[in-house]
């Protein structure tokens, strides 16, 4: 078993879509599930399935968790507009009001010399963000390992999920098709926004995901 007394905190980089990180600076989202992969035993070396981690983590030791543990944090990577190749000072979040007047208008005094015009602006992707640029820090909250079709109404709703209901999609033949209610609408929400992420069929094929809570631990700077 895990002793968080003991351990010391760690953080990790975490990556979350555009919507997501307006969910989470919207204080909607608190949630967020990742497919679970095979993963070798840190100290067996075997390789653990999906179930094999869902036992261990479930049942509180969070030895082959590669997201960490209640405790630890983590640091969101953003996409940025690279402002800073032009001699400003960043950095300026794609998804915050800056950004997006910076995308409509340009960045800077319009009779600023260094003014950076829509067409020149040019977007860091989130993977190649620093840590020092960090706005979004989260603490976890709770680890667990589930089946994706087990989320609950409300754990959807806390994924940052939007309210549909029955709907249509179309799929691969580009013809519409019904899609039943799943019984609650946020459960429906996410439902399209995971296979809006993960593609179709992904909801139906039912993996087992980690299910990581978490809370803001910092100000979010730049909204």
């Amino acid at each position: 078993m895990s002793d968080s007394k003991t351990r010391a905190t760690r953080e990790r980089p975490i990556f979350f879509s555009a919507a997501m990180v307006r969910a989470i600076l919207d204080g909607t989202k608190t949630q967020t599930r990742r497919v679970v992969k095979p993963r070798k035993d840190l100290h067996f070396g075997v390789l653990l399935a999906a179930h094999e981690l869902a036992g261990e983590v479930n049942g509180g030791d969070f030895t082959n968790s590669p997201h960490g543990q209640p405790g630890d944090r983590l640091w969101v990577r953003e996409t940025t507009y690279d402002v800073e190749q032009h001699g400003w000072v960043g950095p300026v979040f794609v998804e915050s009001d800056e950004g997006r007047s910076a995308a409509e208008w340009g960045y800077g005094q319009s009779d600023d010399p260094d003014h950076i015009e829509p067409y020149e602006m040019r977007k860091r992707p989130a993977i190649h963000m620093p840590r020092s640029m960090c706005r979004l820090v989260l603490e976890i909250t709770g680890v667990r390992v589930e089946r994706l079709n087990s989320i609950s109404e409300a754990d959807a709703r806390a994924e940052g999920s939007e309210a549909i209901g029955i709907t249509f999609r179309d799929d691969a033949d580009g013809k519409p098709r019904k899609i039943e209610s799943l019984g609650g609408v946020y459960r429906d929400g996410f439902r399209i926004l995971w296979e809006s992420i993960s593609g179709p069929g992904s909801w139906d094929a039912n993996p087992w995901v980690w299910v990581i809570e978490f809370k803001r631990v910092d100000g979010a700077k730049g909204a």
